[in-house]
This record gives C-alpha cells, sequence and structure tokens, in this order.
C-alpha cells in the first residue's frame, strides 16, 4: 500500500439557493423592471479559506447595477440587489457573476453557478441536473408598484425586538395584495416568512426578533414584494437598508420571592 498527503488548497464559490422543492428554477431569473429593483439570496461556498468575500458582475445588461454587501467571514449567504434605471432598455439576456475574497493571500475566486433539476421525484431526488455559469437577467416594463423598506431608528439588540416599517408606492387605480418577503436574516434574527399588505394599505410592519446569540454589527436587509400585475406575478424589492445589531443597554434580573402562610 502507499500514503499520499496532498495540500489543502483554498476554494470559493457561489449558487443560487432552491426556493421550492419541486421547482428548482423558482427565482433564479434576475427580472427587474424599469426604474425598480429586483432581490435575490446567494449562497456562498468556502473550502479551507476564512476570508471575508466581495459578490461582483462580470457583465449585466445596459442601465443595471448590481448592490451586494460585504460578505464576512462565516456568512453562508446574503442578498443582492438589481436597480434598473428608468430609462433602461427593455431586454434580457445572460451573464457571469463572480465572486472573489478580501484579505486572503494568495486572493481566491469563483464564479456563481446555478444548477436547475430538469426530472426530480418526491422522496427520490434529481435524476438529471444541469449547471450554469451564467445567470438570465432582463429588464421588464414598469412595475405598478414600488416598494421601500425604513431604516429603523435605533438598533436591535439581543434577545430584542423591533417593528421594521414597510411602505408601498402603488400606482394610481392599483389596489391588488401585495406580499412581502425579508429573504434573508442576519446571524441570530428572525421573523415571520411574509406578510401581506391589503390592496387599500399602504404600510405595514414587520416583526423582527434577535436571540441570545445574534451577530452584533452592521447589516443590511431588503424586503421584497410580490404581487399580480394583472399579467402574473411580478416581484419588486426595497433598497439594501442598513441595521444594526447591538448588545442590549440594560439588563434586569428579579430574585424570586419566597412567603410561608
Amino acid at each position: 500500500y502507499r500514503v499520499e498527503i496532498a495540500g489543502k488548497t483554498p476554494s470559493l464559490g457561489a449558487n443560487l439557493p432552491v426556493v421550492e422543492r419541486v421547482n428548482s428554477q423558482k427565482w433564479k431569473t434576475f427580472v427587474i423592471p424599469k426604474g425598480g429593483r429586483y432581490a435575490a439570496v446567494v449562497n456562498v461556498t468556502r473550502e479551507n479559506l476564512s476570508a471575508d468575500a466581495v459578490f461582483e458582475a462580470a457583465s449585466l445588461p445596459p442601465g443595471v447595477t448590481l448592490h451586494a454587501p460585504r460578505i464576512p467571514r462565516g456568512v453562508s449567504s446574503f442578498p443582492i440587489v438589481l436597480e434598473a434605471n428608468a430609462d433602461a432598455p427593455v431586454g434580457a439576456g445572460l451573464h457571469p457573476f463572480r465572486i472573489r475574497s478580501e484579505g486572503a493571500d494568495p486572493p481566491v475566486s469563483g464564479s456563481l453557478t446555478d444548477t436547475i433539476h430538469h426530472v426530480d421525484i418526491n422522496n427520490q431526488g434529481a435524476y438529471h441536473s444541469a449547471s450554469f455559469d451564467r445567470v438570465p437577467v432582463a429588464v421588464t416594463n414598469e412595475a405598478p408598484f414600488r416598494i421601500e423598506l425604513e431604516q429603523p431608528r435605533v438598533p436591535i439588540v439581543k434577545n430584542g425586538n423591533l417593528k421594521m416599517r414597510i411602505r408601498v408606492e402603488r400606482k394610481e387605480g392599483y389596489d391588488k395584495k401585495i406580499t412581502a418577503r425579508f429573504l434573508w436574516h442576519p446571524p441570530g434574527l428572525s421573523g415571520p416568512n411574509n406578510i401581506d399588505i391589503p390592496g387599500d394599505k399602504t404600510t405595514a410592519e414587520y416583526d423582527l426578533h434577535a436571540n441570545g446569540d445574534a451577530s452584533t454589527g452592521d447589516w443590511e436587509v431588503v424586503v421584497l414584494g410580490e404581487a399580480d400585475s394583472g399579467r402574473g406575478p411580478v416581484l419588486v424589492s426595497s433598497a439594501l437598508v442598513p441595521l444594526k445589531v447591538a448588545e442590549p443597554y440594560v439588563t434586569m434580573s428579579l430574585d424570586l420571592a419566597a412567603a410561608e402562610v
């Protein structure tokens, strides 16, 4: 017999998560309405690497801008936002995205890979799949609404709660229900999967909770709105909004009293 020893090689990559078990293509096309935004979550994979990372677009349609926060080491998923100018031409194409390390020596980089399951049988998994290093990105006509997430004036503290206000701007006559989703939470934070904004309302509040192990620091969050456009569902996101997670300002304890009767 023989023994072989190989050195550890660092690697870095990214992929799009499957959001619906039997529909691996859902939300894997970045569709941005003119004058609007679209948000998605990207998973990051690191091997033999402990470094922050930066997500970048190698190319984008004319008039489209990518907003992506710096990805701290130890974080395995993060939100991105694509924004289209009001005069961006309608069109679509396949575009590559890359992820690279920051602070690693030597630097490491990788591509965004998307895997589609063509044949997927429930409880048995995928029988045939294909992977691609480019993602469909499209600019469409204006959406019938805009959605904004207000930046909180105070941080959320460990073991605390925070209400985040969502505002909707509707085009005249548009009164469809809008489902608002928080696509991603910073480590240790949680909240409802989604909340509904009725057709006669323009504001809503999202209840955010931080557990005792929440990661303190400055993060960015985003909300994605989905509604019926009259010609099918349309997805519109807010901008990335800063959110600070902090230690509690005050803690209290109460000694239990005992009494005899």
